[in-house]
């Protein structure tokens, strides 16, 4: 599902569905790539501060590709020129969480 998702197929060695991480003016980013003609996939962008004790909370979602809740906490580039496009997520609290991952369900 994450290889679709981000634009890609199971048989495909290649790098699309690699996430990584930058620091940007004292805010985690989570970056991937997001398949903009995958329209029946949810994407949930969570967070946790501690892996033992923290639960898992959403921080952004894109619930069947209708756009980012909330939408100020993300950027894409290359949206209506290239698929996939470049998805990042930030984290607003500011290094407050040490782990953030990518959840992809189908509705």
């Amino acid at each position: 599902l994450l290889k679709y998702a981000t634009g890609s197929s199971p048989t495909n060695s290649d790098s699309l569905a690699r996430m990584g991480g930058v620091v940007s003016n004292g805010l985690f980013w989570l970056r991937f790539n997001r398949n903009t003609n995958a329209t029946d996939v949810t994407l949930i962008v969570e967070a946790r501060t501690n892996l033992l004790t923290a639960a898992w909370r959403g921080i952004a979602t894109n619930v069947n590709s209708s756009g980012w809740l909330p939408p100020e906490m993300v950027e894409e580039s290359g949206v209506g020129a290239t698929n996939p496009v470049t998805t990042s997520v930030k984290d607003n609290l500011g290094l407050r969480s040490d782990f953030m991952r990518l959840r992809v369900t189908r509705p």
